[in-house]
Order: structure tokens, then sequence, then C-alpha cells
């Protein structure tokens, strides 16, 4: 039987992320909400710290560590600002792609930069007729010469418009191929930001590739294996979106907990009233029971396991328990959990949205009845 319990280094390692997410994310997270921006300068702070290169090996600048110190680098942001946490996760995911399936030149060239935070990366993998349908995707890449040419369009991608690498998927003669390439790159353009409803932080763009010049040295893995990169990013980024989901609902319960111990109603306080005490002692088990599946998602990774079922079960439960906690806690607060800008409602939109992003709850049920078939 797994043991889930978190090491002393694990518990040092969430101590500091907290701290620091506690002094330098929350102050700022109801602003870049109202206002939302990709805060780059407190991503790049974020590198010089160390936490942007947790997975990335030593002798490259990061910190050789895994899938569960990557989870607890989100969970913790999430809990000051599930938005700039957002931000994270594709940074990660093109770390975990060059990782897995990049050259050993791509390693030197692309992985210091990024665990530094000197560089930041953007996944460019959605387009308007496919997210979870991958095989919808329609961008393709035209053999020119000896290099090719990216042409196609990309939607709600997070650090668009600010990334200095990117992974981006294309077909060359109809087969899958992922790219990692600079953003500095002839012919990307920055589209339309999106108004989202929550995790405003992480603003997305679409992003249009004109004709982009790449080479045969910007192929990442093998012609054809776009699908393989495409599928094994996606379960370590799902672990990381479960991640954000369990800290949006500790956010919002210890929210709900601030709150009942100082509003009084009938001449008690909210939590000396045995309905509210029973309501939050359900929010705290069911967050309790997301956390384990999230654990054990990552810990699956980390040994190297076969883990979509696991990872699928684990964003598809902490995105359910995220939304149903924000709910709760926005119905202690009562008519005060209503008022735009308050913390329960921005728990709420940003739980919402997660229910959606990184692969909905409909996607997620597909990949566990696969598996139960």
């Amino acid at each position: 039987m797994a043991d889930f319990r978190e090491s002393d280094a694990q518990k040092g390692l969430r101590e500091k992320i907290r701290e620091f997410a506690r002094d330098k994310i929350l102050p700022g997270a109801a602003q870049r909400d109202e206002n939302p921006s990709i805060p780059v300068e407190l991503i790049r702070e974020m590198g010089r710290k160390g936490f942007l290169g947790l997975i990335v090996p030593g002798e490259l600048g990061g910190a050789g560590l895994g899938c569960q110190e990557f989870a607890i680098l989100v969970e913790e942001t999430a809990r000051s600002c599930a938005g700039t946490a957002v931000v994270v996760i594709p940074h990660y995911l093109v770390e975990y792609a060059v990782l897995t399936f990049g050259s050993r030149q791509q390693q030197l060239t692309y992985l210091p930069g990024l665990a530094s935070g000197e560089k930041l990366a953007a996944f460019a993998v959605t387009e308007s007729t496919g997210g979870s349908d991958v095989k919808a995707f329609r961008t393709k890449a035209v053999r020119v010469g000896e290099g090719f040419r990216l042409q196609g369009a990309k939607a709600f991608i997070n650090n668009a418009s600010v990334a200095d690498v990117f992974v981006a998927v294309g077909k060359i003669d109809e087969q899958m191929t992922a790219f990692l390439f600079p953003g500095d790159v002839s012919g990307i353009r920055a589209g339309q930001q999106r108004d989202m409803i929550g995790l405003r932080a992480g603003a997305v763009h679409d992003v249009v590739f004109d004709n982009c010049p790449l080479k045969e040295s910007h192929i990442l893995g093998e012609v054809g294996h776009g699908l393989s990169v495409v599928l094994n990013c996606m379960n370590f980024g799902r672990i990381g979106s479960a991640s954000i989901a369990i800290g949006i609902a500790e956010s919002a319960l210890e929210d709900a907990l601030n709150w009942a111990r100082t509003r009084e109603a009938y001449g008690k306080t909210l939590s000396e009233l045995p309905t509210i005490r029973f309501e939050l002692a359900g929010m705290r088990t069911e967050l309790d029971a997301a956390r384990l599946l999230r654990d054990r998602a990552a810990w699956l990774n980390d040994q190297d396991s076969h883990h979509a079922l696991e990872t699928a079960e684990a964003k598809l439960k902490a995105c359910r328990v995220a939304t149903d906690i924000a709910l709760k806690a926005m119905q202690i607060a009562g008519a005060y959990g209503c008022l735009k800008g308050s913390s329960f409602e921005r728990h709420l939109r940003d739980a919402k949205a997660y229910e959606i992003a990184g692969g909905t709850n409909e996607a997620m049920k597909i990949t566990i009845a696969r598996h139960l078939f």
C-alpha cells in the first residue's frame, strides 16, 4: 500500500511556497481578477526562488524532484490566486514535454532558462474545433525545402502573449507532430484575449501561426508522435488541474470557517449552529477525498506508471468538489458571499471554470468509462 504522507522535505517545500504565496501572490489576487493580465514579473520571481524548475534535473538548473512536488507548488499557489497558478501549469507542461520527448540538445537549449524563469512557456494545443478531441486539430506544418511552415490557429492558450518558448502541435502529411521552438520565430501573433469568468490572472489568448518557419530540429520527439506527446502531457497537466481545484477548495473552506467563527445569528456564532458545523464537516471530508485521489495520481506519475484512469478520476473529483465547496461557502456567507469582488464569489467563478479548463468533466468521464469497458 502506497504511503502518500508528505516527507519532511515536501513539508518544508510546502511551507516555503505557502509563505511566498501569502506574501507575494495573495495581496494582488483581487486586482488581477478585476484587471486580467499575466503577472510576468511575479512568475519570474517564482523562477528565481526555484519554484519553476522543480521537475528539471539539477544539472540543467532545476531541483530534480517530481510530480508530487509540482502538485504541492500548484496547490499552494492556487490557495492564494488560482489564476496565477494557471500560468504555472503550461510552463511545466513544456518542461515535462522536453524532459520526456526532447533530444539532449533540446533539453540543454531550453530547460535551464525555463527552470530559472528567465523564459516563460506556452503549450499551444487547443483549437476552436478541438480541445479534448485532439484528432480534430487543423493546424498544419507544410514541408518547404529542408524545413516546415507552420500554419494554423490555437484557441484559449495561456501565456500566448508573453511566451518565450512554445510547444505546438500540427499535422505533417496528416501525421500529428509536436514542435518545440522559440517565441521570437516570425509569423507568431497573439490574437484576441478571451474575457473569462474565472482564472482571470491566467489571461488566455488565441494564437496564430502564419507560415512560421521551423526546422527539423524543432520537431519534439518524432514525426507522427504528436498524439503521444499531447496525451502524456495532458495526464501530467491534469494533476496540476486537480491541484488548482484543491487549492481553490482549501481557500473557500478556510474563508467559510473564518466567517462562521465570527458571524453571529440567533445569539450564537454560525460555528455553534449544528447545521453549519455539519455542512463544514462534509466539505472537509470531500476535500480530503479529492486530495487523496490527486496524491495517488501524482505518486503514480513519479513511478512512471500508466495512470490515465487515476489522473482523470483525480481531475473529475477535485473540480467537482471545488465548485461544491465554493458554492456552500458562499451560502454560509449569505449576502456577503454574493458581493462582487468578495473572495467567495471569486472562488466560485474560478472553481466552475476549472470544471471545463484542462479537460471537461465529460472528457474525464470518457477516459474513465474507456477503462471500465
